[in-house]
């Protein structure tokens, strides 16, 4: 099963470092990426999100009572059924992220499964539309405004070795295609403008521009799956 423990220090009458559970929270389901916390509906108050393997999303209050959940499970037909996983076909891999990406003044919702779907739901959980990639989307969805234009942009990388650049309904504005899977979460190398790094299953880092070319890429001797450190030096 998979447990969500809230745990905080108790610095009077107890020893620095002791920690306490205030309470625990069983998904039915492994967890398989940190909770993001974030104040998803606006009340001034952070609450907990994650996804399990089994493709449900959960937003909790901090006293671990469930405001809503979404579950991303969706029907395939037998063929697709016989190149998938049945238990962890919608598995929510990587943290969700939250942002106002329709300039609506709340907050939306956005997240991928193994299936391939990139979600966007509203801060009540109700979707609002979902895009299938042609392959799992694992790392966490980037939500930024590419062209400083203030309009936000979905960024995510799939196992088909497509980068996509969505807009804020879910139409593609370019993808790149780095010839390998996309397992790690892009970042953000700001300098005369933006440009999108990431790796990819092949070893190889790459860094396109925000019209979908390539700038440069980098051969390492590995897979690359985690999230690009980028120091404001750049």
């Amino acid at each position: 099963m998979g447990n969500i423990t809230y745990a905080f220090k108790k610095l009077a009458k107890k020893r620095v470092g002791r920690l306490d559970k205030k309470w625990d929270f069983d998904a039915q389901s492994a967890i398989n990426s940190a909770p993001l916390i974030a104040d998803v509906d606006g009340d001034g108050k952070k609450e907990i999100v994650f996804g399990t393997k089994k493709g449900k999303l959960f937003v909790l209050g901090s006293d671990a009572g469930i405001k809503w959940f979404y579950d991303s499970n969706e029907t395939v037909d037998e063929v697709e059924l016989m190149f998938l996983d049945v238990e962890s076909m919608s598995s929510i891999d990587a943290p969700p992220n939250v942002a106002d990406i329709n300039d609506d003044g709340r907050n939306e919702v956005v997240f991928g499964t193994d299936l391939g779907m990139v979600y966007v739901l509203d801060d009540k959980g109700k979707l609002l539309w979902k895009f299938k990639a042609g392959g799992a989307v694992r790392g966490q969805v980037l939500l930024y405004d590419l062209y400083d234009d203030d309009e936000i942009k979905i960024i995510f990388g799939a196992d088909d070795n497509k980068l996509y650049v969505l807009n804020s309904i879910g139409k593609v504005v370019w993808k790149f295609d780095a010839g390998s899977p996309i397992e790690s979460t892009p970042g953000i190398l700001h300098k005369d403008k933006p440009f999108v790094v990431f790796g990819a299953n092949d070893g190889n880092v790459f860094c396109v521009n925000n019209k979908g070319d390539l700038a440069w890429k980098f051969k390492t001797k590995d897979k690359v799956f985690a999230e690009p450190c980028i120091d404001k030096l750049f």
